[in-house]
This record gives structure tokens, C-alpha cells and sequence, in this order.
């Protein structure tokens, strides 16, 4: 009978894990496309290490769905750049999301900049030292 509680309980812990939204993403060295934070110039760049992603990823999920639960519903959909910025003399990782279409192709060696698309572009910032994020913007309708 313990062992069958068990085996329940491993098997809901996995179907939950399962269900948690995940971003396929990657970092970009180059991030010189990225000119701007809404909040400040961006003074510098480098590049975030795939702990550091790993160590935002669940602030910056929780703050999509926060911010966006039609955006968080379909996350899969979204493919997601990562920039390391200096804003202010404070890292930043700027979060560059798209809805991953044949025309961005190469999405993982080329910053994705488009202007108006709504809500098939967003972005958002996280910052390394507080572990918050802030300035979600969504394209505008064209």
C-alpha cells in the first residue's frame, strides 16, 4: 500500500512539472541591436551563462504569466532571445520574445527587432542583482 501511495505521488509531481511552462530560448554575444531599456540607455553589454538564465527563468516566467495569462497560455509558441545589458551600471538580462515563424530562421545568431506585430513580439528585463523583472512591453498593432 505505501509503495502505491508513492508511485501516485511521483507521478502527480511529474504531471505537474510537466504542465509548468517552459522557454525555448537562447543567448546572443552580440547584442548590439539592443540600444534601449525603457527605464535608461543601455550603457554596455555581456553575456549571461546558461546558470544565470537558468537562476531567472522562474521570475521571469511567473512575471509573464503575471502580466499576460493570454501570453503565458500559449508560451510555447514563443521562442525567447537573451541579452546580458548594463542599465544604469546594473546587469540586465533583456528578454526578446517572438512567435517562431520560418522567417526567423536564424533566430539564434541574429536579434530579432521588429516593430509593431502585438502580441506575437514582447519583451521584458531582468535584473541579475534583485532577481525581479520589469518593463514588459508588447509590440503595438500596426
Amino acid at each position: 500500500m505505501e509503495t502505491a501511495v508513492i508511485v501516485i505521488l511521483i507521478l502527480l509531481a511529474c504531471g505537474c512539472a510537466m504542465n509548468q511552462a517552459h522557454i525555448n530560448g537562447t543567448i546572443l554575444a552580440d547584442g548590439g541591436d539592443v540600444a534601449y531599456s525603457r527605464d535608461g540607455k543601455v550603457e554596455g553589454y555581456w553575456v549571461p551563462t546558461d546558470e544565470t538564465i537558468a537562476r531567472a527563468a522562474p521570475a521571469v516566467l511567473d512575471y509573464i504569466e503575471a502580466q499576460s495569462a493570454e501570453i503565458y497560455a500559449k508560451l510555447e509558441r514563443y521562442r525567447c532571445q537573451y541579452v546580458g545589458i548594463v542599465v544604469a551600471g546594473k546587469k540586465r538580462i533583456y528578454c526578446n520574445f517572438f512567435e517562431f515563424t520560418d522567417d526567423e530562421a536564424d533566430w539564434k545568431e541574429r536579434f530579432v527587432f521588429v516593430f509593431d506585430g502585438g502580441d506575437m513580439y514582447f519583451q521584458l528585463e531582468y535584473d541579475v542583482d534583485s532577481g525581479g523583472c520589469l518593463n514588459f512591453e508588447v509590440n503595438g498593432e500596426a
